[in-house]
């Protein structure tokens, strides 16, 4: 079985393991600062500030809301840990389901100062 996996992955906000976890999805970009000046030949860009982001699924409800604040921890199969901000906050709580289908809950998080 291949190390870069999904399964085995785990989600912690504010040390509660978000169970059971169905999805994780991470998300960086970055705004491009146009760094060109008069002596250059072609345009040049610099990263600009961070833009990341972070939303998990799991089977059934969560007691999160928006503007929660915690410490999340994204432990991924292969030992990553993309996702895990110094503090963030609960920017979106999305329930759904289908028939047939287990109701789930998608909560998307985005870093905040401590």
């Amino acid at each position: 079985m291949s190390d870069d996996g999904f399964n085995g992955s785990t989600v912690l906000w504010a040390d509660a393991d978000q169970t059971p976890l169905v999805s994780i999805s991470y998300d960086a970009s970055v705004a491009e600062a146009d760094v060109t000046g008069a002596a250059d030949t072609e345009h040049t860009f610099e990263p600009g500030i961070p833009d990341e982001s972070l939303e998990w699924e799991i089977v059934g409800t969560t007691t999160l809301a928006i503007g929660d604040e915690a410490v999340p921890t994204v432990a991924w199969n292969d030992g990553g840990s993309l996702g895990t901000f110094t503090n963030a906050v609960v920017v979106g709580v999305r329930a759904g389901g289908g028939e047939g289908g287990a109701k789930t809950t998608v909560i998307s998080i985005r870093p905040t100062a401590a």
